[in-house]
């Protein structure tokens, strides 16, 4: 296959000569951080204020948090994979399951996976007709980190604590006013950022050696490969942070993103008979597409966190977009192939491809290319030599 964007192969285990078989295989992991960034515990960050800042003492609190300790964890993470497998004379199967289970290093972070997959393979035709099937499923459950959880856990004073039953938020903040860090905990608590992604990739393939002419054998490939991505992202306006800058931000997304390939090709191998050596010519047709549809809506500013990701209210700045990709690629191709007892090599390729990607009148280009190749180690005067495995 060339080497363009969307082309779908895929190449699977395949089942021996048997009747049903089960493989059931589990794993459990762990993760977790090693080392962290040097920081000031509070008799520290308290000592460098009353000695660089002491007009800064007084507002400092009486806490000794560790605000790593607040936001990170260890991740526990467990996969577990299902197989059914068979084969006959002339057909096989395999027919898997997975699922996946991994926690984050940091708090609420998170990915669940389900994935099915199908493998035939079927001979028919004296065997002469081979057809093989694949094809593969998975949802993904995704929640990510929101807002700069990392970076305030750096910049937050540790003399200052986690939560303050006087605010509204029920977390401790620095007054909105200035450029100080905000309350990791509470962006890490309060805000939502997930997503849930549908993926299937699948070809089938039909290769059939032609009865009046073994030496010939025409393929057929065609796969799909679809993905369907929903993201939200919600940040409420009442984090300190969001006051100081944006009152709030939600964005919704949608990519749905489609690639086809559709592959047509003769292949011949076989000795010539007119003079000595191996022939192998191949000659075909492709055509690959792909259309993606990305929707996207933003707002800054929002009245209201009521609803969180489950709504939209109204706010000061709207962004609504969509993102729409479609190419398609057409390939015409011959490759011819001449070998002359694994010592004399030749090689000669032509495709002629056109695009979309490029304007009228740049849509389409030739692309030849020829090699020649001598063995020298297959040569009589090099055979004893022990110290030459190949030289070309």
């Amino acid at each position: 296959a060339n080497a363009a964007n969307g082309v779908v192969l895929i190449t699977t285990k395949k089942a021996g000569l048997h009747g049903p078989e089960f493989q059931i295989s589990s794993t459990v992991s762990s993760s977790s951080v090693t080392r962290v960034p040097s920081v000031l515990d509070a008799s520290q960050f308290t000592a460098a204020v009353a000695q660089y800042a002491p007009a800064k003492s007084a507002s400092l609190g009486t806490a000794n948090t560790n605000w790593y300790d607040q936001i990170d964890r260890t991740g526990y993470g467990n996969q577990t994979d299902v197989v059914v497998s068979g084969a006959g004379q002339s057909s096989n199967y395999r027919l898997s399951m997975g699922y996946l289970n991994q926690q984050g290093i940091i708090r609420k972070s998170q990915t669940e996976r389900i994935s099915l997959g199908v493998n035939y393979e079927q001979l028919l035709l004296n065997n002469d007709l081979d057809i093989t099937a694949n094809v593969r499923g998975a949802r993904s459950l995704d929640h990510f980190q929101a807002g700069d959880v990392l970076g305030n856990a750096v910049g937050m004073a540790p003399t200052q604590p986690v939560f303050d039953p006087n605010n509204s938020t029920g977390y401790w903040d620095w007054p909105t006013t200035g450029a100080s860090a905000s309350n990791p905990v509470a962006s890490l608590n309060r805000s939502i950022s997930q997503g849930t992604t549908w993926r299937s990739i699948g070809n089938l393939r039909a290769s059939y050696r032609l009865p009046f002419l073994s030496s010939l054998t025409a393929n057929v490939n065609v796969g799909y490969d679809l993905t369907q991505a929903n993201n939200q992202t919600f940040i409420p306006n009442d984090l300190a942070a969001q006051i100081r800058q944006g009152q709030g931000f939600l964005s919704l997304s949608n990519r749905n993103e489609t690639n086809l390939v559709s592959e047509e090709y003769l292949n011949y191998s076989a000795p010539l008979n007119v003079i000595a050596g191996n022939i192998d010519l191949t000659g075909g047709y492709s055509y690959t597409q792909s259309h993606s549809e990305s929707p996207y809506f933003q707002e800054t500013g929002l009245s209201s966190n009521l609803l969180g990701i489950n709504g939209v209210p109204s706010a000061l700045n709207i962004q609504n977009t969509t993102f729409v990709t479609d190419y398609k690629l057409i390939s015409f191709f011959g490759r011819l192939n001449y070998n002359l007892n694994d010592r004399y090599l030749l090689a000669a390729s032509l495709r002629r491809d056109g695009s979309s990607r490029f304007g009228p009148g740049h849509q389409w280009g030739t692309f030849p290319s020829v090699s020649v190749a001598w063995r020298v180690s297959q040569e009589a005067f090099l055979r004893d030599v022990t110290a030459i495995s190949d030289l070309k």
